[in-house]
This record gives C-alpha cells, structure tokens and sequence, in this order.
C-alpha cells in the first residue's frame, strides 16, 4: 500500500545535458532517446516475472504466482509527457486541445 511507504528506490537517471548537440529537434530527440534508454535497462529484469509471473509467499506461507510491474513513478510534468511519449503542452489525462487548457471548461461531448 502506498501509504505503508513501500517503494524502493531503482536507480538513479543521468542528467547530461547534451551540450555538443546543437540542433534543437536532435537535441530533444536524443534526450528522450537516452530517458528511454536508461528506462528500458533498468526495468527490463521485470519483463519476464511481469508477464509470466514468479512464486512469492503470502503472510501466512502459501505461494501465490505474482506478476510485479511499476506501480508508481515520481515525477514532473515535462518528465510525465517523456515517460508516456506525449507532446508537451497537452493534457494527457482527458482529451482537452491545447489551447483550451486552463480555461476551467468542461466538454463532455
């Protein structure tokens, strides 16, 4: 349970800048290249257990077949729209434009 503060730190992310790129679209792209990249190596040891699953031991002893996966990551907004491939500048929990964000209405239709 999150509030049982159960989570464990997996690795810490570069923070290079980049500097010797020189065109912007190049520059964002390897970035996000990189962020991916570290992403997929740190958790590729959850690929397998995640999709076929591995014996862990209830509180009273029995083993139950578990599936792990990431429950929760921390962080900001430009760090979100990295981690799920959005555009920057979009909502990416309801299907408001870009130019409408902020303007407190709301479209159900």
């Amino acid at each position: 349970k999150p509030k049982k503060q159960a989570q464990i730190l997996l690795a810490y992310l570069p923070s290079a800048s980049l500097e010797q790129i020189h065109n912007r679209a190049a520059h964002c792209r390897s970035f996000a290249n990189l962020y991916h990249a570290c992403m997929w190596q740190v958790l590729a040891p959850l690929k397998t257990p995640g999709v076929h699953g591995i014996p862990m031991a209830s509180g009273n002893g029995m083993l139950y077949c578990c599936h792990p996966l990431l429950a929760c990551i921390v962080c900001d907004y430009p760090e979100q729209m990295l981690t799920i491939c959005g555009k920057y500048g979009e909502c990416f929990g309801c299907t408001v434009k870009h130019n409408d964000l902020g303007n407190n209405v709301l479209s159900l239709w």
